[in-house]
């Protein structure tokens, strides 16, 4: 008898640990991987204002006014996201993440006033006049686009187990925003044979930013596991900050054909000193990307 328990309790502790391991719950996993496409819910949006001294040539004293703002708006586009969320506790940990989304932007815009007050001579008697010139041009719609990284670190919680579970994220955030706009108004006037009045209308390209900012961010999402260490998933995060200023630069000339006389960029910078734009950070971005947990 003795000998039969001496075989049978060590069998009876092999099983019982055994159906103790298949029945105990695997670990939390401490490090979770992501990456994947955003969708842009909401994005940003400004304007570019101009006010400057438009030139008058081959004449003497005058005063001259072109006034316009062009209404910057990204559209609805798509990008990426990766991160990476590390768990020292079971339900609570780090979030890293890197964000980054480029659209087309649009505007509806209003018009370009241009106003010149001089004096000339003309025929027949050439005697010195003052002459006076009021526009209000019907402007085009805004295009172009515009690029928004964001770069997060946050407080991360989770719940659930097995086939689902979900974490809420918050914390700060780090922006970089650039973007491209045209058509920007400038305007050269002269005077030609008989003091008669011309003047040359120029379509401009600028650059805008790059431009920093901080901010924070909220965000959720819901992983459905899809086996052992991969899951899809999908979520949704809101990027808040302030608004920035985005230095305008002249880059090129979109319509030179169209002008009588031609002039460089350079040139026109001497007279044109736009912005900056003004931009909101905010925006939002909804998630889907492939998890890997370990």
């Amino acid at each position: 008898m003795a000998s039969f328990r001496a075989l049978i309790l060590p069998a009876a502790l092999a099983v019982a640990a055994t159906a103790a391991a298949q029945t105990a719950p695997a670990p939390a996993p401490r490090i979770e991987i992501w990456g994947g496409v955003v969708a842009t819910a909401t994005t940003p949006s400004g304007s570019l204002t101009s006010s400057y001294s438009p030139p008058l040539a081959n004449d003497g004293a005058f005063t001259s006014t072109g006034q316009q703002t062009l209404n910057i708006a990204a559209e609805r586009s798509a990008g990426f996201e990766a991160g990476v969320n590390l768990f020292p506790w079971p339900h609570a940990g780090v979030q890293l993440f890197f964000d980054r989304a480029s659209a087309d932007v649009s505007g509806v815009n209003g018009p370009y006033d241009l106003s010149l007050q001089y004096v000339s001579r003309q025929p027949p008697d050439y005697q010195p006049r003052a002459f006076s010139l009021e526009r209000s041009i019907t402007w085009p719609d805004t295009t172009g686009s515009l690029t928004q990284s964001t770069v997060g670190v946050n407080a991360i919680v989770r719940g659930g187990r097995g086939r689902v579970s979900a974490s809420a994220s918050g914390g700060l955030s780090y922006y970089r925003m650039s973007a491209s706009v045209q058509p920007l108004a400038y305007t050269v006037f002269r005077l030609g044979g008989h003091s008669t009045l011309f003047y040359d209308e120029y379509h401009l390209d600028v650059a805008l930013g790059p431009a920093n900012a901080v901010g924070f961010n909220l965000g959720g999402d819901v992983t459905f596991s899809l086996g052992r260490g991969v899951g899809v998933m999908a979520g949704y995060r809101y990027l808040g900050g302030p608004t920035v200023d985005l230095p305008a630069r002249l880059v090129s000339i979109l319509n030179a054909d169209q002008v009588g006389f031609a002039e460089t960029v350079d040139d026109i910078a001497a007279h044109l000193a736009p912005g900056p734009a003004r931009a909101g950070v905010a925006a939002s971005r909804l998630v889907v990307a492939i998890k890997i947990t370990r």
